[in-house]
């Protein structure tokens, strides 16, 4: 009897690998025939290493909008879905999501597609969101289900009549494994702040080095940087990120895959984001047991509520940034401990992996 054909589609394979892995192996583990495709940066090879073989490079071109790029994306796409015949498709991330849906719906493959976080590029009012809706509210008409990670994204959906008769559910991200006790850590007199994330200004980052300028002649304060850094319009200020390291404001590091050491040796965690689906750095920070910095925003403040899970500042604003940065400095052992175990206690029972998993096994169940 023949497997059935299962395709994860994304934009870039170390994203899939990074939050879906779990998800993936779900599946393997029930006999199906895994196919992945996006747009090969060297984390292919990490699938492979686990046995999955059926690997697809598609040139999504990350946000490029030049119709030569996203013509031969499609259409790569589309030979592969015709070749392939899949039995159900999961599609991630903005491009994947509407490609996939077209060619689903034009071979009448089963799909579900996964909404992350990108409401805030939806309420921009410009030719380009315009065109993006049109087209999302005849691709997405096909798909049996659409999983949003935050409930703020489904009020957009609704209110722009993307989502009509549709299935949906709330998923947050890829969730975490939690331990039953949480490890906190202890405050010390060399005090860390950690910001993991894309270079982009979207996750704060600018504000983040500018509030790290003013502690550079402290040495009992230290602010890390880790992600990687593209020269274009959506990254922060080459200038900004050079200056910042060159006076020692920051500490900086390129992406990396494990980065467990600098979680462990951070007194705090910070992302001052305009916009998240669900942060899955927060989630790591706080199965860590660090106290959180964050803004109030969608796929941030689900996470960190309010004031007794954590410091919450206001977005796109330094000066209110800084003063979160004050009152964790001010703030006394007792009360990290209790908001960071706080955070801790709602992340294992709303964010747990576990029950992510059971969405999609429920999923599986059905198509099986």
């Amino acid at each position: 009897m023949n497997k059935k054909v299962i395709f994860f589609v994304t934009n870039e394979f170390r994203s899939l690998y990074k939050f879906r892995l779990d998800i993936i192996r779900l599946f393997k583990n029930k006999n199906f025939d895994i196919h992945i495709l996006g747009q090969f940066d060297g984390h292919e090879q990490k699938f492979r290493d686990i046995g999955i073989s059926k690997l697809h490079n598609i040139p999504f071109s990350g946000r490029s909008l030049t119709f030569k790029s996203n013509i031969s994306a499609f259409l790569k796409l589309f030979n592969i879905y015709r070749i392939n015949k899949p039995s159900f498709s999961f599609q991630y991330t903005i491009k994947p999501s509407i490609y996939g849906a077209i060619i689903s719906k034009i071979f009448n493959i089963p799909n579900v597609i996964m909404i992350t976080g990108i409401s805030y590029f939806l309420t921009k009012s410009n030719l380009f969101t315009k065109i993006a809706i049109f087209i999302m509210k005849r691709a997405y008409s096909g798909v049996d289900e659409i999983f949003f990670t935050n409930t703020s994204d489904v009020r957009v959906f609704r209110k722009l009549k993307i989502l009509h008769t549709q299935k949906y559910s709330i998923i947050p991200g890829a969730g975490y494994v939690y331990q039953d006790n949480m490890n906190y850590t202890e405050k010390s007199e060399k005090i860390n702040f950690l910001l993991v994330g894309r270079l982009v200004k979207e996750k704060g980052v600018e504000e983040y080095i500018n509030a790290a300028m003013k502690y550079s002649k402290n040495k009992n304060i230290n602010f890390t940087l880790v992600g990687s850094y593209k020269n274009d319009e959506h990254h922060i200020d080459k200038n900004l990120l050079e200056q910042s390291i060159e006076d020692n404001s920051i500490f900086y590091y390129d992406f990396m895959d494990n980065i467990d050491y600098l979680y462990t040796n951070a007194s705090c965690f910070v992302l001052p984001s305009y916009k998240e689906g669900m942060s899955t750095v927060l989630f790591e920070a706080i199965s860590f047991g660090i106290p959180i910095i964050t803004t109030n925003v969608p796929g941030c403040i689900d996470i960190i509520p309010d004031t007794e899970h954590g410091f919450i500042c206001k977005p796109k604003d330094l000066e209110s940034l800084e003063k979160c940065i004050i009152e964790f400095l001010e703030s006394d052992s007792k009360h990290l401990k209790k908001i960071t175990y706080n955070a801790h206690v709602r992340c294992k029972k709303y964010f747990n992996r576990k029950d992510i998993l059971d969405k999609y096994l429920n999923i599986l169940n059905k198509i099986s």
